[in-house]
């Protein structure tokens, strides 16, 4: 979801790297487990193709899921170029106003100074 242009800020601090991350460690009984049931599994003919069908389809769920994250990264860039360009302007408008009163600024500055001692 993209914020509108106005209620966005105009310098934009860098967020911090979100990931998922989940530590793994070695469950000596877990592993057990799992030996018990392969060989179960190898007892009653159970195919193991279910499991790995399992994980291709959430492999490619996850894939489908960052190419939707590229969007974002388009409408990023987009309000990052729309923000460059209303700083510039302000810049321009700012750089030109002075540009006109530049004689006065300057007039003002070399007038000498009544000094009544």
């Amino acid at each position: 979801m993209q914020k509108p242009f106005f209620k966005s800020r105009l310098f934009k601090l860098p967020n911090h790297k979100k990931f998922d991350f989940s530590p793994r460690y070695y469950d000596e009984e877990k592993e057990r487990m799992e030996k018990k049931r392969a060989e179960f599994a190898k007892e009653i003919n159970v195919d193991k193709n279910e499991k790995s069908v399992q994980i291709e389809s959430r492999m490619r769920e996850q894939f489908k899921s960052r190419s939707q994250t590229t969007n974002y990264t388009t409408n990023s860039s987009y309000w990052s170029n729309i923000r460059l360009l209303v700083i510039f302007g302000i810049l321009m408008i700012g750089f030109y106003y002075i540009y006109i009163h530049l004689d006065e600024v300057l007039l003002a500055l070399t007038k000498p100074k009544n000094i009544h001692r």
